[in-house]
């Protein structure tokens, strides 16, 4: 399952900052073009929603939760310097 990969990942971003929270995203994804990294964070998201439906645990659902803000938030970020 996805959510295996959390721990490799920062605990409790407040900000849910996919490059604090995600190494792969922060050291390769973060340097291609914003649409190839709009392409992961919806993959990513994808998948994080499928691991959350079988997720019953208390602690990993808000891991998993919290990564998937992170995905939607960098989409939003992503977004608005596209529209800029």
């Amino acid at each position: 399952m996805h959510y295996k990969l959390i721990k490799n990942l920062k605990p409790r971003s407040v900000n849910y900052s996919l490059p604090e929270m995600d190494n792969l995203y922060k050291t390769a994804i973060s340097d291609l073009a914003a649409d190839t990294r709009i392409a992961y964070c919806q993959s990513l998201i994808y998948r994080t929603q499928l691991d959350l439906e079988m997720v019953k645990e208390k602690v990993k659902r808000h891991e998993l939760e919290q990564f998937l803000k992170a995905a939607q938030n960098e989409i939003h970020r992503l977004g608005s310097r596209l529209d800029s």
